[in-house]
């Protein structure tokens, strides 16, 4: 059947995604901030400056909290080195239907 807490969990994520995007560029760039959201939050780095997606910390915080996908959204160097495509992004987003 439809999974109704997966389009709640959906929508919760999306608005704290939408709130990181409006942050100074000062918060965006708070490693503390990024783990905090890792850990307790959305776990979006989309919106983190660039340091950070290129941090090696917040990338083993997305493996350590089962969000390998988000490395998606993380630099060329970080996704070289963890072998993230679009074939993985894409295989996530079908399997989590």
């Amino acid at each position: 059947g439809y999974n109704t807490n997966w389009n709640n969990n959906i929508k919760i994520g999306f608005y704290q995604t939408y709130i990181l995007r409006y942050l100074s560029p000062r918060l965006r760039d708070n490693l503390e901030l990024a783990l905090l959201d890792i850990y307790e939050g959305s776990a979006s780095v989309l919106y983190c400056s660039e340091r950070l997606k290129d941090s090696e910390k917040v990338a083993k915080a997305l493996i350590d909290t089962d969000n390998k996908w988000r490395l998606y959204d993380m630099s060329d160097g970080i996704r070289n080195k963890y072998n993230i495509n679009e074939f993985v992004f894409l295989q996530y987003l079908i399997l989590s239907i």
